[in-house]
């Protein structure tokens, strides 16, 4: 192997590893916590309404999350602003 596909190798797991270690800080941010602590007793429930309830509550505030976007003062999506531009010009 050349050295120049070592430093390909290298490059490649330090990126993996960035994408990893974002995901993860991702998933840890603290406005996640009450739905995945809601998502999380969905399989410890017994089935009764109650929990049925908890846990249409909880998919319902993981989607409202979802469609909110991201949270307020992180920076905007740029793909979204160049789809709107690009259904503007067809």
């Amino acid at each position: 192997m050349s050295p120049f596909w070592g430093h390909v190798v290298g490059v490649f797991t330090v990126v993996v590893m960035a994408a990893f270690i974002g995901v993860w800080i991702w998933a840890w941010l603290p406005f996640h916590k009450r739905a995945f602590d809601a998502l999380a007793a969905i399989p410890m429930q017994d089935g009764d309404d109650d929990s049925a309830e908890t846990a249409d509550a909880a998919a319902r505030e993981w989607d409202r999350r979802s469609a909110a976007g991201p949270p307020q003062g992180a920076a905007p999506d740029r793909g979204e602003a160049r789809e709107a531009r690009f259904e503007e010009n067809t």
